[in-house]
């Protein structure tokens, strides 16, 4: 060593290693979902109401009328019963028979939905205005999923009395939702999307 000089202090890099400051900000972490609910994947468009309400619409044409003929048997006492109780200034009830054709009607509907959705993520109303169901998610509906979804429609809309304002808030629902999800969805998670 010369006389003054002194030492360089060693440095904790390796050689020819490079510092490049500190790591950006949040490098590396994912922001979580709200509330730790799954969200929709970035750009997932949802399918519009009209076409939603059109498909349910073609849904209920196709199941009430299969509903219709396997309830005729029931029903024809029905109108003769009611015809007759009319001529005589009477009143006949048809409590027991309302709910024979109610779960003639669920039981149609639950195989004619679920069945669907489980196959094709889609009715026949849905493949016609080209939309499907999905998880929020993402990819397939599990027939678990398609089931849940049928049954927060279906079987509370059954019920006498609360059941047609449950029905009413049920289709309501999407017109403020940021998902467009009717409360239907909400319990399998699932949304309505485009298919075409």
């Amino acid at each position: 060593h010369t006389p003054g000089s002194k030492d360089a202090p060693p440095t904790k890099d390796a050689p020819g290693k490079k510092d490049d400051g500190p790591p950006p900000a949040n490098q590396g972490y994912a922001a979580a979902a709200p509330y730790g609910y799954p969200g929709a994947p970035s750009g997932t468009v949802y399918a519009s109401r009209g076409l939603r309400l059109v498909a349910r619409i073609v849904d209920g044409i196709l199941t009430g009328a299969v509903t219709l003929a396997l309830a005729w048997p029931i029903l024809q006492p029905i109108f003769k019963a009611a015809s007759d109780a009319t001529t005589a200034g009477q009143t006949v009830s048809v409590t027991a028979e309302t709910f024979k054709i109610t779960l003639i009607g669920l039981v149609v509907s639950g195989i004619y939905e679920v069945t669907l959705l489980g196959l094709k993520g889609a009715t026949l109303g849905k493949m016609l205005v080209g939309v499907r169901v999905q998880p929020i998610a993402g990819g397939k509906l599990s027939w678990g999923q398609a089931a849940l979804r049928w049954a927060g429609a279906g079987v509370p809309s059954a019920i006498p009395t609360i059941g047609g304002l449950y029905g009413l808030l049920n289709v309501l629902w999407c017109l403020w939702d940021s998902k467009r999800q009717c409360l239907h969805d909400k319990l399998p998670k699932t949304v309505v999307v485009p298919s075409r």
